[in-house]
């Protein structure tokens, strides 16, 4: 694993797992650090041995931008994996993970970070079925089908545990993530029911 990094400590790490996103990468990283050219922020870009260009995309975005830190693993780890390896090199007090597609409107950006300064909970997005179906019927189906089965194991009231966007405090999430084992597809759903095993509030924000 390597990185490059900036040199004044940011409020705000926003971690971002990428696996082959060399179609998009480039156009989102400029959207979202727009977004956040008037914040103290840092984005690790956390490339999971993507088969395609979006390493070498990302380095150049990098190299001109020095808010953007950049990680390659030479084999790969799953999206909690790359989460889980880069914590210890995040330097802002609230961590913010979100997707490369930047499927959530930027502007809950702030509300999450705000809700995590607040409360010092774990803030997670929560999105409506009508918002879930711009992902295909088949999918939404599944997806409700499985939370509906989270939710009543493990009593946790929450609706939408697999949204991408979170955000807590760093030292909070070093706690956590000490504590999650699956790297893969219940990563999302692990750490929420390890924040509720530890006491930690659970805030959800209904996001587009």
């Amino acid at each position: 694993m390597n990185g490059t990094g900036v040199n004044e400590l940011p409020h705000v790490s926003l971690i971002i797992p990428v696996y082959n996103e060399s179609s998009i990468i480039a156009k989102n990283l400029a959207v979202l650090c727009d977004f956040m050219k008037n914040e103290s922020y840092e984005i690790l870009v956390c490339d999971d041995c993507s088969k395609d260009k979006t390493y070498e995309i990302c380095a150049r975005v990098a190299e001109k931008n020095p808010n953007i830190r950049l990680f390659h693993f030479k084999q790969r780890i799953g999206k909690g994996g790359t989460v889980k390896a880069v914590l210890d090199k995040a330097e802002g007090e609230i961590i913010v993970i979100m997707d490369a597609d930047l499927a959530t409107d930027l502007r809950h950006i702030t509300e999450l970070t705000s809700t995590v300064e607040t409360n010092r909970a774990l803030a997670i997005g929560e999105r409506t079925i009508h918002e879930r179906l711009t992902q295909g019927y088949t999918r939404t189906i599944l997806s409700l089908g499985y939370n509906l089965l989270v939710r009543l194991l493990f009593r946790t009231g929450i609706a939408d545990h697999q949204c991408g966007f979170k955000g807590l405090r760093n030292a909070d999430a070093r706690m956590l993530f000490r504590q999650v084992t699956d790297n893969g597809f219940l990563f999302d759903t692990e750490l929420i029911l390890r924040a509720k095993k530890f006491g930690l509030p659970i805030r959800r924000i209904p996001v587009k």
